[in-house]
């Protein structure tokens, strides 16, 4: 399993039957044909998976070496970072077009459809970001968003687990498009007879 499903299986405890979360588990998009998934689905994956990957690394070497203070600094950081990477960046179209394109009763389909739910956390989280109206609290450890009439507090391991999700889908449905979910669980029986 993938570094980033890992820390989402570990941020999902206790939230596994509320949505979004309810629908994800760490194999979506295993089933789903290459040709249900958008064309330009890539267009913001090399950016994302790059500087994602660079701030885990960096989280963890500050975890070795630094103090209480820079360590809590580096993990605002990358939440920020996850927070507009995943949850900004990536055009909403993107899982408005995975809605139309994925089979009905799919949980894949039922994630992106509660992320893109017109009253979801999601929606006023990328509408708090567009507009610049979010702050850290005092004691550094949540995000205060607001959006019109709406304001909402999460922890910062709640918008980590948020972007994640995101992260997630992005990733699985980019590898499922490349068929590599059928390479992979073809290669132990193609090479099982020359392994030692």
């Amino acid at each position: 399993m993938t570094w980033y499903k890992t820390r989402i299986s570990r941020l999902i405890k206790g939230k596994e039957k509320d949505a979004p979360y309810c629908y994800w588990s760490n194999d979506i998009f295993a089933k789903i044909l290459p040709k249900l998934i958008p064309k330009d689905l890539d267009r913001v994956l090399s950016d994302v998976a790059i500087i994602i990957g660079t701030w885990e690394r960096v989280l963890e070497t500050a975890r070795l070496w630094s103090d209480g203070n820079t360590l809590n600094a580096v993990r605002r950081g990358y939440v920020l970072t996850m927070m507009f990477f995943c949850l900004q960046y990536p055009r909403e179209t993107i899982l408005d077009t995975l809605i139309k394109n994925l089979p009905a009763k799919s949980r894949e389909r039922k994630l992106c459809e509660s992320l893109m739910h017109k009253d979801s956390d999601y929606r006023h989280i990328r509408n708090s970001i567009a507009h610049g109206s979010f702050e850290i609290t005092e004691d550094g450890k949540a995000i205060i968003f607001k959006d019109r009439k709406w304001k909402g507090q999460k922890l910062l391991a709640e918008v980590e687990l948020d972007s994640l999700i995101v992260f997630d889908i992005l990733m699985s449905a980019f590898e499922a498009k490349l068929g590599r979910i059928a390479e992979q669980n073809a290669l132990p029986d193609r090479y099982s007879a020359g392994a030692s």
